[in-house]
């Protein structure tokens, strides 16, 4: 059972024709089942772009069956998180045209992930990594060219890749992180069993204990 409130072709696109798969349209907030009536509860990188993340766990939580198991990610609501470029962009970037907000972006995007890179290779190296963190908090550019997944790629892949994750930063309507001690507080009162809650600087995920 997979649900989406754009529309059954856009989520069948993305899964798969499977022949055992039932897709739904419609809102998180409003999912048309009886409650406690399935064996997982699955939910990664929505919860931080609904209207209200704490009402949106809450309800989604309502379905899990009493033996039933969940799997909740959000971004996290840290220092690291939320003490940057993105969140202090948003409040104007969210309510552009999105047409005229990605012009921007790839205007600018070039510029300043070469100006990051050049951040890289500053000596000494812990220097180096000083003016780097300060970088991903201030200057408004996803830069990966030194995250291990990415090696190889050469400049034109990671700048096209910098241009589309940083619009994908500052264009939703809403990005609202929600807290590792609301995620307690809403499991604890909806999950029969037990669970643990990871927070990283990035991540929080919810997760009950196989």
């Amino acid at each position: 059972m997979s649900v989406d409130i754009a529309g059954v072709d856009v989520c069948r696109a993305n899964l798969g024709d499977h022949p055992n798969s039932l897709i739904v349209q419609a809102s998180i907030d409003d999912l048309p089942f009886r409650e406690h009536s399935f064996d997982i509860v699955w939910c990664h990188r929505v919860l931080q772009h609904t209207p209200s993340p704490a009402r949106t766990l809450d309800h989604i939580l309502r379905f899990v069956r009493k033996d039933g198991a969940a799997f909740v990610h959000s971004y996290a609501r840290s220092f690291h998180q939320m003490f940057s470029w993105k969140y202090a962009l948003r409040p104007i970037t969210r309510r552009m045209d999105p047409q005229t907000l990605y012009a921007c972006v790839e205007a600018c995007a070039p510029a300043l992930f070469r100006f990051t890179s050049a951040l890289h290779r500053v000596r000494p190296r812990r220097l180096a990594a000083l003016l780097s963190r300060i970088a991903h908090h201030v200057v408004p550019v996803r830069n990966y060219r030194s995250s291990p997944q990415f090696a190889g790629k050469d400049d034109a892949y990671l700048i096209e890749f910098a241009i589309h994750d940083t619009f994908d930063c500052l264009s939703p309507r809403f990005d609202s992180p929600l807290s590792a001690r609301a995620f307690r507080e809403i499991a604890g009162h909806r999950l029969a069993r037990d669970f643990e809650v990871f927070e990283a600087s990035d991540v929080t995920l919810l997760r009950t204990r196989v």
